[in-house]
């Protein structure tokens, strides 16, 4: 999910279920419906290869990628009480 902006609430729900969710205005006010993305999450970066446009956003801290590589909270708590 790419919009300008989330309730803290919202945003803390989408990592605990592992749906990443991404702030930035430029690309939310760019994007339209139909067009195909490619995201890194790692690197910070959204191409909107449609129309050939790239955004550059924050990446997300270590810990919160792997939440959500994870598919959630409850997935990643599960796989590091195995170790």
């Amino acid at each position: 999910v790419i919009a300008k902006s989330f309730a803290r609430i919202f945003f803390r729900n989408s990592i605990n279920i592992g749906l990443p969710v991404i702030t930035s205005a430029k690309a939310s006010d760019f994007i339209q419906d139909g067009d195909e993305l490619e995201i890194d999450l790692e690197k910070g970066k959204i191409v909107d290869v449609t129309r050939d446009k790239t955004f550059t956003v924050s990446p997300f801290p270590e810990f919160i990628q792997k939440v959500i590589k994870s598919g959630g909270y409850i997935n990643f708590t599960r796989e590091n009480m195995k170790k």
